[in-house]
């Protein structure tokens, strides 16, 4: 149940930055242009990020559970934080450092073929992707649920980041 948890979290806050950065830009006085960039700057981190999240925790033979909780823990700090990054270069930081560090979501399935071990995997893994679907549903829309009522992203990203 706490695998479960912990994935259904991850992806309430996951689509909240892709989903509200780039209209936080904008709610900042960054151009529509400009703020554009940050999606492709999330992928950017990502691209790099997976591939190197993978590789430490299998090199270094971490347990992917430990190298989940690390990698989650990093990015939700990032998240919390990142509404002290108000500047255009700031919010490019972010970008990359979020989509770096969000990669790591795929270490939960690893995490759990590893606890579970087989047999079990299978009911798991279908129980983790209905909870996955439902915190990509809430999160994005309890976050502009809260920039509604407060009328600022920051709130948003504290609660992504606290997810």
């Amino acid at each position: 149940m706490l695998i479960i948890t912990s994935d259904f979290l991850s992806w309430v806050a996951l689509y909240v930055p892709y989903v509200h950065l780039v209209e936080r830009a904008r709610t900042q006085g960054i151009s529509e242009n400009t703020s554009a960039w940050l999606s492709p700057a999330i992928g950017f981190g990502g691209l790099v990020g997976r591939p190197l999240i993978g590789f430490a925790a299998d090199f270094f033979t971490i347990h992917p559970f430990w190298a989940y909780t690390t990698v989650q823990t990093l990015c939700g700090i990032g998240t919390i934080l990142s509404p002290f990054w108000s500047s255009i270069e700031g919010l490019f930081v972010f970008a990359v450092y979020f989509g770096f560090l969000s990669n790591g979501y795929g270490l939960i399935k690893a995490s759990a073929a590893k606890i579970l071990g087989p047999s079990n995997y299978v009911d798991a893994f279908s129980w983790m992707l209905m909870f996955e679907g439902v915190g990509i549903l809430l999160g994005p829309t309890v976050g502009g649920a809260i920039y509604d009522v407060t009328q600022s992203y920051d709130w948003t990203f504290r609660f992504a980041g606290a997810c």
